[in-house]
């Protein structure tokens, strides 16, 4: 079978390749500067169908981008069957109240994916879930070498002024009885229920701590005054 080279000089040029005497889909360069592939350019390089960009020596190693009807963008490392090692889908035109999210997913094309991070349309991202509640959602564990909690919570140092009311041992004695808990600190169900606030925990544990120093500090001075009473009464 032969093939025909088409070249059409003008205002614009237009390449075709084809089998035979039937002409396929041109490639136009207008005089405009854009550059059409596969249709008439809207811009400086318009491209209908997949782009793919493979190594040199061929083989198969490639890199496929193409999109669906639908708005949703695709990448992955090969077309072939047999050689999708890599799958990346953002869809970034879902319908009804998911419409404007973007969901980047991993797996193999035409098989089953998974949604690996979602940024939804207030701007939460969500790693592990696909309904971020927060600017941050991660459903699983997080390693890091540093954290560091910004917060407008006041550092209790207020514990040591001297018009600072000290609950007394009996009162936190009365209340644990009854609560099961320190005063102040979330129960068992509450964090269960809530989750855990790292930096509002961490400064009232820093508060718990610091009433405890000083019952320690009355408690040192009451035995340093019961002691000197006794060498008094030798």
């Amino acid at each position: 079978m032969k093939t025909a080279l088409r070249i059409i000089c003008g205002t614009s040029l237009s390449l075709g390749l084809a089998a035979s005497t039937a002409f396929g889909q041109s490639n136009t360069f207008p005089a405009s500067g854009n550059v059409g592939i596969g249709i008439s350019p809207s811009a400086k390089l318009h491209v209908r169908g997949e782009t793919r960009i493979e190594r040199r020596s061929g083989g198969n190693n490639h890199f496929l981008f193409n999109f669906d009807a639908g708005g949703n963008y695709f990448v992955s490392d090969d077309p072939g069957s047999n050689h999708k090692h890599m799958y990346l889908r953002v869809l970034s035109n879902r319908s009804g109240s998911n419409k404007t999210n973007m969901y980047f997913q991993t797996g193999i094309k035409d098989s089953t994916v998974t949604t690996r991070m979602t940024i939804r349309h207030d701007g939460n991202i969500g790693i592990g879930t696909t309904n971020p509640q927060a600017k941050l959602a991660v459903n699983g564990n997080i390693l890091a070498k540093e954290v560091k909690v910004k917060t407008d919570i006041s550092v209790p140092d207020y514990v040591f002024e001297s018009d600072y009311e000290l609950p007394s041992l009996a009162e936190i004695e009365a209340y644990v009885k009854q609560h099961k808990h320190l005063p102040e600190v979330p129960s068992a169900a509450d964090i269960q229920r809530d989750g855990l606030d790292l930096a509002a925990m961490n400064l009232l544990l820093l508060k718990k701590v610091e009433e405890l120093t000083l019952h320690m500090l009355r408690q040192e001075a009451r035995i340093k005054e019961l002691e000197d009473l006794h060498e008094i009464n030798k």
